[in-house]
């Protein structure tokens, strides 16, 4: 009997040794296996914030497409970030006259009023139906208002419809020292934006392109514009870029009104059609701490036809990360439009 609860005793201590060898065996497979996923988490890395950038890349292509306007996507090695800019249009002023008052046109945008100062008078002979007409002295405006939605710190784009009667100095548009479209001395189209380093309203610095002997004809509709996304301030005649000037500062903010023309003295001839736009950052393009940039076309822009701007790329775009394990990835646009990612 006593041998009996000797082999039950024996019986216990090997199933006990059993199951910490059991327990032992789990928790190596577990170490190996967080070792394991720790180090395809590092070589995936970069395919996740490459299918991020794609999206991204793919929204801004959409944006420029479906709203006829340009989309431009900055590849920001330094700061290890890809933003993409979308354009927003916050406002739209047709000018159309209204019941024959030679003071007063239809309501701009939002609803605000539309105030004339000096010699400013509605024209039915605009671009598309009515305009404005200003005389070119000083004190010749059209006062569009002031709103918060205005102001952007990423960029701006301003274009209308000009018909000059004569070759002078004038604004054509301007919202104080943020940013302005107007006439040089030599007929020249000028543009300007007021950047500074937190997007304020003080201490801003002016930052301008022009159009050199590309000049603004006279007697002539045409459609000028200004665009500004925090990489180059850019001036266009008739949708054609005409002149730009490097500049990567914050764009400053005015509390002062949009206006036609301005305090200093509008342009001399009549402006139709005036549209503005805000640039801000699309949704997506975030890196993780353990991808990294390694290069690539710095600016991305799409035209209205969500393709490649055959005007500043001349061959597919591309961009590279590299996840810290090392592993490269790569993600190419084509000059139609089409993005993918390499491995």
């Amino acid at each position: 009997m006593g041998s009996r609860r000797t082999d039950r005793t024996h019986e216990r201590g090997t199933t006990l040794l059993e199951l910490l060898v059991v327990f032992m065996i789990i928790a190596l497979a577990m170490g190996m296996g967080i070792g394991v996923f720790g180090k395809f988490s590092l070589v995936n890395a970069a395919n996740n914030s490459a299918a991020g950038v794609r999206s991204l890349i793919r929204v801004i292509r959409d944006w420029a497409r479906t709203y006829g306007t340009v989309g431009t996507v900055i590849v920001d090695t330094k700061e290890n970030r890809v933003v993409g800019l979308l354009e927003r249009v916050v406002g739209q002023w047709h000018l159309e006259p209204v019941g024959g008052d030679a003071r007063s046109v239809s309501t701009g945008a939002f609803d605000m009023p539309v105030r004339f100062s000096g010699g400013v008078e509605a024209d039915a002979n605009g671009c598309v139906g009515g305009c404005v007409r200003l005389d070119g002295s000083a004190g010749s405006f059209v006062d569009l208002g002031h709103s918060a939605s205005f102001e952007s710190e990423w960029g701006v784009s301003v274009s209308a419809d000009v018909f000059l009667e004569e070759r002078r100095t004038g604004v054509i548009v301007q919202k104080g020292e943020a940013f302005g479209l107007g006439i040089g001395a030599s007929g020249e189209l000028v543009g300007f934006v007021g950047v500074g380093e937190n997007g304020g309203t003080e201490g801003l610095l002016r930052t301008q392109a022009d159009s050199g002997d590309d000049l603004v004809p006279i007697g002539k509709w045409v459609r000028v514009g200004l665009y500004y996304d925090r990489v180059e301030v850019r001036v266009f005649i008739d949708y054609r870029p005409v002149g730009s000037s490097q500049e990567r500062r914050t764009l400053g903010r005015s509390e002062e009104a949009l206006t036609i023309g301005a305090s200093t003295g509008g342009i001399r001839g009549r402006v139709d059609g005036l549209r503005l736009g805000v640039l801000g950052p699309g949704d997506g393009g975030d890196l993780g701490s353990d991808v990294k940039l390694r290069g690539g076309t710095p600016v991305i822009r799409f035209n209205a036809d969500g393709a490649l701007d055959p005007r500043y790329h001349n061959q597919p775009a591309q961009i590279l990360l590299e996840s810290e394990a090392g592993r490269r990835v790569k993600i190419t646009v084509g000059q139609l439009g089409h993005v993918k990612v390499i491995e």
